[in-house]
């Protein structure tokens, strides 16, 4: 029985335990992904999007961004992360640590420049709960910004 779960343990897929965090003047967000490691792309990045001044977080899942190959399909270049809220508001993270929000026209309506954080495992910081209670995730993007 023991040799069958260890067998079992190490044939699941290791989840990534490392977490992100951009802080910028007036926002912290922490991004951890719930895929797989080695993925190129992955629609399963939760967010927690804490703004100074304000008791409750925003939760959202949403996913990475990038831009696509030739064929308009393949991921090429890593662009960040992005999130929709129940309002449309579409929320961009870029590699850069830029942190914009823009709205249903995806015209930018705040922006702020921050600084990369990185934590060894999730839950430093307070992590996610199990589900976070609101999210969409964007769909395929060609293009940048």
């Amino acid at each position: 029985m023991k040799i069958f779960l260890i067998a079992a343990i190490m044939a699941t897929p290791q989840l990534i335990a490392a977490e992100a965090i951009l802080r910028t003047e007036n926002y912290e967000i922490l991004i951890h992904s719930a895929c797989p490691e080695g993925y190129v792309s992955c629609d399963r990045i939760h967010f927690k999007i804490q703004k100074e001044g304000e008791a409750e977080p925003i939760y959202l899942i949403g996913s990475t961004w990038h831009l696509t190959g030739r064929d308009g399909i393949t991921p090429s270049r890593f662009m960040g992360y992005r999130a929709l809220d129940q309002s449309g508001l579409g929320y961009f993270i870029h590699e850069e640590g830029v942190f914009e929000i823009r709205d249903e026209g995806r015209s930018i309506t705040m922006t702020e420049v921050g600084h990369w954080n990185y934590e060894a495992e999730l839950g430093s910081r307070g992590g996610f709960p199990p589900q976070p209670p609101h999210h969409r995730t964007y769909g395929s993007v060609s293009g940048g910004s």
